[in-house]
C-alpha cells in the first residue's frame, strides 16, 4: 500500500514537472509581475514580442545606414573643397609662374637696352670724342725733370 501511494505521488510529480509553466515555457506565467519578466517562469517570446524586436532592429538599421550616408557625403564634401583648395593653389602657382616670366623678360628687355646704349656711347668715345690717342713720345715727356 506505501509503495502504491509512493508510486502514485511519483507519478504525479513527474506530470507537474512535464506539465508545468516552466517546462512548458506559458507566457501567461509572468503576466502577473508587471513589466517585470519573472525568468524562472519565462523563457520565450511572444510572436508581437518578437516581430516588435525586429522592427525595432530595422529602424536602428535604417538609422545607422541614415548616419552612415550622412558621414560619407560628409566626406565626400571635405574630398571636394580640398580638390577646390588644390585648384585654385595650382592656378594661383601658375599665375605666379607667369608673372615672374613676364617680370624676366621685362628685366632682359631693360638689360639690352642699357647694353645697346652703352656700346653707343663706347662707340661714340671710341670715334668721336678720342679721335687722337697718345704716342709713346706723349708719355716720355713725364717724370723727366728733377722737379
Amino acid at each position: 500500500m506505501d509503495r502504491a501511494r509512493e508510486e502514485e505521488e511519483n507519478l504525479s510529480e513527474v506530470w507537474n514537472s512535464v506539465t508545468s509553466d516552466l517546462l512548458t515555457e506559458n507566457p501567461a506565467a509572468s503576466e502577473g509581475a508587471g513589466q517585470r519578466v519573472l525568468t524562472d517562469r519565462w523563457r520565450g517570446m511572444t510572436p508581437e514580442q518578437h516581430s516588435a524586436i525586429l522592427r525595432e532592429r530595422e529602424e536602428q538599421l535604417a538609422e545607422r545606414e541614415r548616419l552612415d550616408s550622412e558621414a560619407r557625403q560628409r566626406e565626400e564634401e571635405w574630398e571636394r573643397q580640398r580638390l577646390l583648395a588644390a585648384r585654385a593653389g595650382i592656378e594661383l602657382e601658375m599665375r605666379e609662374r607667369d608673372r615672374e616670366r613676364e617680370l624676366r623678360r621685362e628685366l632682359d628687355r631693360y638689360n639690352l637696352q642699357l647694353a645697346r646704349e652703352q656700346r653707343e656711347h663706347q662707340d661714340f668715345l671710341v670715334k668721336e670724342l678720342y679721335t687722337n690717342p697718345p704716342t709713346a713720345q706723349f708719355f716720355t715727356q713725364f717724370n723727366t725733370t728733377s722737379r
